[in-house]
């Protein structure tokens, strides 16, 4: 499930035999139902929640559209080759189109705005991002088949801001408005392992803590050193004062007070 900004709707897929099926729903009872095209395989809501942009793949080719909060005027955007793309919605003015991250190729992310698609990051191995809240800042990891992780800061214009010395993935990060970032880091990574291909696959389980990067002062202070959590899905609360985490070894959720 993927809920609005405001929680006043919700995107839900599943599976039909080995298609996907999605559809929007509000959350009252009264609420209509939409239904979007079949095999949907990436999605983002806009900052506000009154639109959706989403891709479909279809004869080699990916189609990037958007629609209305009630699924309503769908609209084809444009269509790429570039295969398995994933879409985020950081700015009402902007949307980007990320490459599927392997450690073996290339990646790009792309932003689309004004009716121009303009390449953004790349090319780089592993490449995966997480922007901001509200799009001013995006957070860029890289890794290749040598075993080097980097993380870097951007602004909304490319400007490179920070370079941490931390090795994470967007999955296990979670920005705190604009300047402060919560990155969970993996202890070890086995010599040999492909990051960060072997864990999107679930072949590697990592054993991590935390950090925040306070990308102003331009610092990495540890918060959380406890426990064999292999930590996915962060989010923090707008104050910052509690982490919540996906351990995916269990299955569990867990919430940590760290504070300010």
């Amino acid at each position: 499930a993927l809920w609005s900004p405001l929680h006043t709707r919700v995107l839900l897929s599943y599976y039909d035999g080995s298609l996907v099926r999605s559809f929007l729903m509000g959350t009252s009872g009264s609420s209509t139902v939409a239904t979007l095209p079949s095999g949907v395989t990436s999605v983002s809501w806009s900052p506000a929640g009154s639109r959706i942009v989403y891709t479909t793949v279809a004869n080699g080719e990916t189609t990037v559209s958007t629609a209305d909060s009630s699924g309503k005027n769908q609209k084809t955007v444009f269509r790429t080759p570039i295969k398995d793309g994933a879409v985020s919605w950081p700015k009402e003015e902007l949307f980007s189109l990320e490459t599927a991250p392997s450690a073996v190729a290339p990646g790009y992310v792309f932003t689309y705005a004004s009716g121009l698609l303009k390449r953004f990051l790349g090319p780089a191995n592993g490449l995966m991002t997480l922007w901001s809240p509200t799009g001013t800042r995006i957070l860029a990891v890289t890794s290749g088949i040598d075993g080097v992780i980097s993380s870097v800061i951007y602004d909304s214009a490319g400007k490179e801001l920070m370079r941490p010395d931390i090795q994470t993935l967007p999955q296990k990060s979670a920005w705190v408005g604009e300047a402060k970032l919560y990155c969970a880091v993996p202890r070890g990574i086995p010599t040999g392992a492909i990051f960060p291909d072997d864990y999107l696959t679930g072949e590697l389980a990592t054993s991590d803590r935390i950090v925040r990067v306070d990308v102003g002062k331009k610092t990495v202070s540890g918060i959380f050193n406890e426990g064999g959590y292999d930590m996915a899905e962060l989010a923090a609360t707008k104050d910052g004062t509690y982490i919540f985490f996906l351990d995916r070894i269990t299955g569990r959720v867990w919430g940590i007070e760290v504070g300010e």
